[in-house]
């Protein structure tokens, strides 16, 4: 059975997907989520430290340019020992991770509340159970896990849109502004920062490296700030 409806999740509405199947699954093959403002765990620590940069907002994000996706900033900080360690303490997701490696994963859970994959093609990407599935993946959890998966099939000309948060009637030059104003309040000189934004290699480590400051001082500086504004 297969079945055709829009879908909020960056698909494009051309596209068919087969009911779900229950099925074992490696997280570490599973794209890194991004969407993890909320849920259970409260929302990610790690997103939202740079929240408190400006540099991640995830309330205009879907109408603003952005100069880093919220995957990026995951993506870059897994080895990073201070995340690593603000993630152990402090975030919800990381007591079910324990939880997980004492009892096993729980698969017998309310269709809702289970880990649901689509796949499109060689990719596949979670759409319930995000933050399970990004603290598997964060701290290398190397066994397979009951999912809910489902096989997506494009009907035609299909996408799936990985930016969705630039808005075309934006000021670019203000964009820009911005985005310089933002590394500034850290310390960061545009000189430095439009170095980086040259290079195509530059995470946004390498930017914050210009600070000379840690990641907690930059924390600080940046809270600081919002407090006066």
């Amino acid at each position: 059975e297969s079945r055709l409806e829009p879908d909020e999740g960056g698909l494009s509405p051309n596209y068919s997907y087969d009911a779900s199947v229950p099925t074992m699954l490696d997280p570490q093959i599973v794209e890194q989520p991004d969407e993890l403002f909320e849920g259970s765990c409260t929302g990610c620590l790690v997103l939202h430290y740079f929240t408190i940069l400006g540099m991640c907002d995830p309330i205009s994000a879907p109408n603003r340019y952005g100069f880093f996706s919220a995957r990026h900033y995951l993506d870059v900080t897994v080895n990073e020992k201070y995340f690593r360690e603000n993630c152990c303490k402090k975030c919800g997701c990381y007591k079910i991770y324990l939880d997980i490696l004492k009892n096993g994963f729980q698969g017998d859970l309310p269709q809702n509340d289970q880990v649901q994959i689509k796949k499109y093609g060689d990719r596949y990407i979670a759409f319930e159970g995000k933050h399970r599935i990004c603290v598997l993946k964060r701290f290398g959890y190397d066994k397979e896990i009951p999912v809910l998966l489902s096989n997506v099939r494009y009907q035609g000309k299909s996408q799936i849109f990985e930016h969705r948060f630039m808005d075309i009637e934006e000021n670019m030059q203000e964009v820009l502004d911005d985005f310089y104003k933002t590394f500034e309040n850290l310390g960061i000189s545009p000189e430095a920062a439009r170095k980086h934004l040259k290079d195509c290699r530059s995470t946004i480590l390498d930017y914050l490296k210009e600070s000379g400051k840690n990641y907690g001082e930059l924390r600080e500086i940046a809270f600081e700030k919002r407090i006066k504004l």
